[in-house]
């Protein structure tokens, strides 16, 4: 059929888990916002403004931008990783849990190393609290 394999195979997987890990991180960002107000102002009795003002002082627009960009990019890291150890299985049955085992593994440890290389790349290694009235 003239199919080039691999372009295919990985390039639909990398769209398919962008378009869905995308609105997915961000619905939970905004439910895990809106329960923690819920819980601090409703459970723990406080303000409503004083909670919004501090909110509002410690998560800013480019720490939200950032851990999305980490999202996406764990998200094509460990679909690359999968795809390749998927690929290349043989062996049958045996084989492809063997390189799905392999794959887990390369990927947690992906995850943990770019998590650490781009926390540091992003707010550096003493990051300023933003401790404003």
């Amino acid at each position: 059929m003239g199919l080039r394999a691999i372009p295919f195979v990985v390039g639909t997987r990398l769209v398919g888990g962008m378009l869905v890990v995308l609105p997915s991180y961000v619905l939970a960002l905004v439910i895990s916002f809106i329960t923690g107000g819920i819980i601090v102002k409703t459970f723990h009795d406080q303000p409503a403004g004083t909670y919004d003002h501090y909110f509002a002082q410690f998560v800013t627009w480019q720490d939200l931008l950032a851990s999305i960009a980490k999202t996406l990019i764990f998200c094509s890291i460990v679909t690359l990783i999968h795809c390749y150890y998927g690929y290349f299985a043989s062996g049958g049955p045996a084989g492809v849990g063997a390189a799905s085992g392999r794959a887990i593994r390369a990927s947690l440890v992906a995850i943990v190393l770019l998590n650490f290389l781009m926390t540091v790349l992003i707010w550096g290694l003493n990051p300023p609290l933003p401790f404003r009235g």
